[in-house]
């Protein structure tokens, strides 16, 4: 104990008593404690008993609860008034101590009360807060409901308008009903009539027939003979100019001849193979000018290069390096808008991309004409007459050549020179008859032979018959051989005559030609180049020879990107040519066409429009409306413009068309309904549907009228107005459109033709749309057995219809069906396409992939539906973009396939983007953003819950 405890004791009494207690003096108390008085004696009261000590931990003894605090204050009010005399200090003691202790239990119960005061008072303010927010809550449910009772109510009145719509709907329908049997029986009737005058008519038909393929071979003998006049008369004058040059040449020719004669004369004998060179050369010379059509000296037949021969006639295809991928046949024109437009698909530029585009001077993906298989010089037959002995191939040709070979063997020898030019002509009548044949062949060798025997390896005879045998040689596939015999007859002629010699130039023009086709196409480069830069300097730039230089040279550059080079080449051969020929002639039409085409690859667009409008216009002005290569050009022309947001100026230009064509030739003439048809399709693919089904029904009876029911125009004109009326949703005047269709071409083509197919799909494509499924899907499942056996499975058509009868399917139930058929769309879309079909676009992928994904998904099979989703929404985002609304869907059922595999993260993120894009796109109380931010809350709420169940 301390030794002064009063030091540490605040109750002077209780300081004193415990003094006392200890046997110590207690110290005066303070002045400011009276002394006790002494009063009467009172009886004595009993002492109270010291308070019990607190019961220890785990006592039986109840806890004596607290007194209150006013009992306490009088408690100590009446101690401080005893005298201290009657309480001892051990009772004070005894007294305060538990007083003490029971003061500091009320303290610390007081703080306890305070705290809990405290905790009551923050919870009735968190209370009171939850109880305002209930009420905000309330209120705003409280609106709603009424907003929806008011909306119910609604829908309530507009129920029993619809149903009493439908009701009067039903009374008509049933009154159509009713119309439509009595219709039926009378067309019954007619048709009972009419069966009695089909035999006529098809009689009739027959004849009318006969008379138009009469008429239309008149008219294309008459085009073709005037064409002929026009180009006889042009080749006449170029031929009249050029024979007044050539006179000029020939006399200095022969000036030259002579003196190289004298001087032979003094040579050696040994030289005398030389001098009968220059006489034969001399009567060549008097043999032209008697003719009056070449100038230069002949001494040779320079057979026309012609190292590839083509059924079809047209321009031979390019190097393999640089050929395009092409669609299988039909694959372009399946359907009329989104499958069978009249309009030809074929232009001669589209914007941006040369590659989509016909070759330069085309027409729908051809060439105008042939390229000139021959070389540019005159010597090479493209102004002078063929040999005495030569009649153009014919029988009689090769009757008389074969005789004077006979002759000239008989007279001089087989190894005689005269057996030899002999042989060389019979070799080339052959060629001309029937190129590549062994026997020319033959006969083609004997005279090189003979030649290199009786004038030697450098003379203008043996070079002649060594162009021959290459010209041969390479169309008979034997390259290298012919290679080396051209490069022998261009180093030949070069060095005996000059580089600018007409022979000369000939020999570069043919191997200038092997080089690009066989796919040289740097070295044919530079050799059409000094080829055309010896035909200026020979014959001018104007000459024709010059020009169809040019034109392979344009080729050339072209096939190597060089798109400037070949635009300014152009530009010069379309000025040139319609300096020399005008601008109506043929090769002044190919040239405009071209530069369009260059134009438009170089992607100078508004130029490249200008010029296909110029060519446009020259092709009407010189060939006329009707020409086939002029209607390309003008379809091309409106193709290009709808496509570049111009339907405006499309429009104009078809409408102007119309009304010259309904001046020029009637209002039902085929190319008047052809550009109504035209007219027609583009309004539809504008959205203007009820202009363009008036001029398809006009378009459709005007062929009906003119041609019949089952022409094949009248037929397509028929499916294009059945895609119209399907479009506008009319589906049974669509359906009985296809079906006349279909009928006609079984009929009349057989039910395996391409036609008839398409026919098909698009009738069960109707049937399907209508509702019809049970129709459509056995009418659909027997064309893809017969479209599998004709195309193969990445054709448009195979696929189309796979993708239907996947619909079908999945519409009726049949999920493992549906699966076959879009699993099979979706590797056909992917897998590698064959040379001759084109690239699918992403779009048709997307489809795939999303219609199969949805089908696993509706099995149950979320884990194999996860990556065709993913492909899916590649594919819509590189079709359409991020926003696009396919591309959202496709993201959304994504996020429901992760959530399926309780893959909440994931799904959660692609719900967000589906909920923010639609927000955006469609709008906030738009349905189906309603519906992504309902997935998103309950994704969220369910990914909340499995996190406090982790941290639990």
């Amino acid at each position: 104990p301390h030794p002064n405890p009063t030091l540490h004791c605040r109750d002077p009494v209780t300081a004193t008593a415990m003094l006392c207690f200890k046997g110590l003096r207690a110290a005066p108390l303070p002045a400011k404690v009276p002394l006790a008085v002494k009063e009467p004696a009172q009886p004595e009261q009993p002492t109270p008993a010291p308070a019990p000590e607190p019961a220890a931990a785990g006592a039986s003894s109840p806890v004596e609860p607290p007194l209150p605090a006013f009992y306490k204050e009088k408690e100590e009010k009446e101690e401080q008034k005893k005298p201290l005399k009657e309480t001892g200090c051990c009772d004070l003691w005894f007294q305060v101590r538990p007083l003490q202790r029971r003061k500091l239990q009320l303290l610390k119960e007081v703080e306890n009360l305070q705290a809990e005061n405290a905790g009551v008072e923050a919870e009735c303010e968190r209370i009171k807060g939850e109880i305002t927010q209930s009420q905000g809550k309330r209120a705003a449910l409280l609106r709603e409901t009424a907003a929806k009772a008011r909306e119910v109510d609604e829908c309530l009145v507009q129920r029993q308008k619809i149903t009493s719509h439908a009701e009067q709907a039903k009374i008509q329908l049933e009154e159509v009903l009713a119309a439509r049997d009595r219709l039926r029986e009378e067309v019954d009737t007619e048709a009972q009539q009419l069966q009695i005058l089909e035999v006529e008519l098809k009689r009739y038909r027959l004849d009318l027939e006969t008379a138009r393929e009469e008429k239309l071979q008149w008219g294309q003998q008459v085009q073709k003979q005037r064409e002929e006049n026009a180009s006889l008369s042009a080749e006449y004058e170029r031929m009249s100019t050029e024979a007044a040059t050539m006179r000029a040449k020939m006399m200095v020719a022969k000036e030259e001849t002579t003196q190289a004669t004298k001087a032979l004369k003094e040579l050696l004998d040994g030289l005398s193979h030389l001098t009968s060179n220059m006489t034969s050369l001399e009567s060549e010379h008097e043999h032209l000018a008697a003719q009056g059509q070449a100038a230069t000296p002949r001494t040779e037949k320079i057979r026309v290069r012609e190292p590839v021969i083509f059924s079809s006639g047209g321009m031979p295809p390019p190097p393999q390096h640089m050929r395009k991928h092409a669609k299988s046949p039909g694959a372009n024109t399946p359907c009329h808008g989104a499958k069978t437009p009249r309009t030809p698909g074929f232009v001669p530029f589209t914007v941006g991309a040369a590659q989509a585009r016909s070759a330069p001077g085309s027409y729908h993906g051809t060439r105008m004409a042939s390229p000139p298989a021959r070389s540019p010089a005159p010597a090479s037959g493209l102004g002078g007459g063929n040999s005495k002995n030569s009649k153009n191939g014919s029988e009689e040709g090769i009757r008389q050549a074969t005789a004077d070979l006979r002759e000239a063997e008989a007279a001089y020898g087989r190894e005689s020179k005269q057996a030899v030019h002999a042989a060389m002509e019979l070799a080339l009548q052959l060629e001309e008859a029937c190129p590549a044949s062994p026997e020319a062949g033959v006969l083609l060798r004997r005279a090189l032979e003979g030649c290199k025997r009786v004038y030697g390896d450098e003379d203008l005879s043996t070079l002649r018959a060594a162009n021959n045998l290459a010209v041969f040689l390479d169309n008979a596939g034997e390259k290298e051989e012919a290679l080396e015999l051209y490069k022998m007859a261009k180093d030949g002629r070069m060095k005996a005559l000059g580089q600018t010699h007409p022979y000369t130039l000939d020999s570069m023009y043919n191997l200038a030609s092997f080089l690009w086709y066989n796919s040289q196409p740097e070295e044919a480069k530079e050799a059409f180049m000094s080829v055309r830069d010896g035909c200026i300097d020979c014959f001018g730039r104007n000459h024709k020879a010059t020009l169809d230089c040019t034109e392979r040279l344009i080729d050339v550059l072209e096939a190597q990107d060089d798109l400037a080079g070949a635009i300014e080449l152009c530009r010069d051969l379309l000025e040139c040519s319609e300096e020399t020929h005008g601008p109506y002639h043929e090769q002044t039409l190919k040239a405009s066409v071209t530069l369009a085409s260059l134009l438009a690859a170089s992607g100078s667009m508004a130029e490249a429009e200008q010029a296909h409008r110029q060519a446009v216009e020259r092709h009407q002005t010189g060939l006329g409306f009707e020409h086939q290569s002029t209607l390309e050009l003008a379809y091309s022309l409106v193709e290009y413009l709808a496509k570049n947001d111009k339907v405006a100026e499309a429009e104009a230009f078809l409408r102007k068309s119309l009304e010259r064509c309904e001046e020029l030739f009637g209002s039902q003439s085929a190319l008047v309904l052809g550009f109504v048809e035209d007219l027609a399709i583009l309004l539809e693919n504008d959205g203007r549907l009820a202009e363009s089904a008036q001029l398809f029904r006009r378009a459709v009876a005007g062929r009906r009228q003119t041609l019949g029911d089952t022409h094949e125009d009248t037929l397509g004109s028929m499916s294009n107005l059945a895609v119209l009326l399907d479009r506008q949703g009319h589906f049974e005047e669509a359906l009985h459109l296809y079906g006349q269709v279909k009928a006609s071409r079984t009929k009349v083509l057989g039910a395996a033709d391409p036609k008839t197919l398409e026919s098909s799909l698009s009738f069960g494509i109707c049937l399907a749309d209508s509702d019809r499924t049970s129709e459509a899907e056995a009418l659909l499942s027997a064309l893809l057995a017969e479209l599998d056996l004709q195309f193969s499975s990445q054709h448009e058509w195979v696929l189309s219809c796979v993708d239907k009868l996947g619909e079908l399917a999945r519409g009726s139930g049949s999920l493992a069906q549906a699966e076959r058929m879009f699993r099979r769309a979706y590797e056909a879309r992917t897998a590698p396409v064959a040379e001759e079909e084109l690239e699918f676009e992403e779009n048709e992928v997307a489809n795939s992939a999303y219609n199969l994904a949805i089908c696993l998904a509706q099995q149950g099979r979320n884990n194999e539906a996860e990556p065709f989703y993913h492909r899916a929404v590649e594919a819509y985002t590189s079709a359409h973009g991020a926003d696009d609304p396919y591309t959202l869907d496709a993201i959304f059922n994504l996020g429901v396939c992760l959530e399926e595999q309780d893959q909440l993260e994931a799904a959660e993120k692609h719900y967000l983007t589906a909920a923010q894009g639609r927000k955006q796109s469609l709008g906030p109380q738009d349905a189906d953003t309603l519906q992504a931010e309902s997935s998103l809350v309950l994704c969220r709420s369910a990914l909340k819950a499995r996190r406090s169940e982790n941290r639990q």
